[in-house]
């Protein structure tokens, strides 16, 4: 079986039997190579003093876990939500298909408990801005939506899978009659239990039109 000239891996000759580059004795292709790429992983890290991180731990730290594009609803759910990142980033644009400025309503796990979740929220289209705030409520209030084509925002759940009351936040631009800007915070109360599932919709409307993509997040 013969190698490269320079790093010295091994490749089958036209003469060798198939497969023979994946048998033993003597170090197989794949060994070979990644013996080279630790020894140049080691010169880098001997050079500068940092290790390079594998390729796959690079490309997977921000992934797209899923993209609903729905209209005329408001069941809007990310479902069995992946548990092995650490924190969410939830995209969303839309408009709703009543009129005026309504609340964007948040729901993890199916829990729509009378006293589940607390939040405000806040935003303005001129230079005045209107507060609202909400304890002991059944939604979560992450933002506003409007009737008109164009709104959007994210919201952003840190550390979704873990123990511990899971807060999150939202901000955003919206349209209606005018342009305005919308922020909302708040927290699911449940202690114990990681964050399987989002709904998101606006309170007391259906959707006429919503594009929403979860992303996930690694340190």
């Amino acid at each position: 079986m013969p190698s490269t000239p320079i790093y010295g891996l091994p490749y089958e000759a036209e003469s060798d039997q198939p497969g023979v580059s994946l048998r033993a004795p003597g170090p197989i292709l794949a060994e070979a190579v990644e013996t080279e790429l630790e020894r140049i992983d080691t010169d880098v890290a001997d050079i500068t003093g940092e290790q390079l991180p594998a390729v796959e731990e690079i490309a997977s730290r921000m992934v797209t876990l899923d993209r609903l594009v729905q209209s005329n609803t408001n069941l809007t759910t990310f479902e069995d939500i992946d548990q092995g990142y650490d924190d969410l980033m939830l995209l969303w644009r839309g408009n709703h298909d009543g009129s005026g400025i309504v609340s964007l309503a948040v729901r993890v796990n199916g829990d729509g408990g009378t006293d589940s979740y607390r939040s405000q929220t806040a935003h303005t289209n001129t230079d005045d801005w209107t507060f609202s705030a909400s304890q002991d409520a059944t939604l979560l209030r992450a933002g506003t939506v409007g009737s008109a084509v164009g709104c959007c925002g994210l919201i952003v759940i840190p550390r979704y899978a873990v123990n511990g009351t899971k807060s999150m936040w939202g901000h955003g631009h919206g349209r209606n009659v005018a342009t305005w800007y919308h922020f909302g915070t708040g927290r699911w109360q449940a202690a114990s239990d990681p964050i399987t599932s989002i709904r998101i919709w606006p309170s007391g409307q259906n959707w006429a039109a919503i594009e929403a993509t979860l992303i996930g997040i690694r340190h």
